[in-house]
């Protein structure tokens, strides 16, 4: 069963959470343009920062949607949020994309000997959490997956999409 999901006070704009978000979606591009990854190790940055910029964008979806930003941080459950016409077509942009990345996903099977999930609610699934597991990873404790990297480029796309004016 759905658990309600309680709503933020709305003194800001869908648009104030898109820019906000949009930082931190342009320090991931920026990182992985720019940095040596030979050299340092970026993935636990990259991963807390496409998660939560994943969350900005999800709940800009919803605002722009709704009118309103949910009070939950979970992926997973802020997709389950949108309408399922926002759903199907993030799915459609999502499967662009695995197609377009099979080599390296194939490559990444390999190294685990096992084969991930390639669609999108099954990873969403995976790495709803990954924000708040991958900030203390030092720590050791629960393992989890992430292979959403790729996520906020669909959720701005499908936003620009729905708000061109932002482009």
């Amino acid at each position: 069963m759905k658990k309600p999901v309680t709503s933020v006070p709305q003194n800001f704009s869908a648009q104030d959470v898109y820019k906000h978000a949009d930082a931190f979606y342009f320090t991931i591009d920026h990182l992985h343009r720019s940095v040596d990854r030979a050299k340092y190790s970026i993935m636990v940055p990259i991963v807390v920062l496409s998660a939560f910029a994943s969350e900005l964008l999800l709940k800009c979806l919803l605002h722009v949607e709704r009118g309103e930003t949910p009070r939950v941080h979970l992926l997973y459950d802020l997709f389950l949020e949108l309408t399922p016409e926002t759903q199907s077509r993030l799915e459609g942009l999502w499967d662009e994309i695995a197609v377009q990345r099979k080599a390296m996903l194939d490559q990444i099977d390999a190294q685990l000997q096992r084969k991930l999930p390639r669609d999108l609610r099954s990873n969403l699934q995976m790495g709803s959490d990954a924000f708040r597991l991958v900030r203390y990873v030092y720590e050791g404790g629960q393992d989890f997956e992430y292979v959403l990297s790729d996520l906020p480029i669909i959720l701005k796309k499908r936003i620009q999409e729905l708000k061109p004016e932002w482009s």
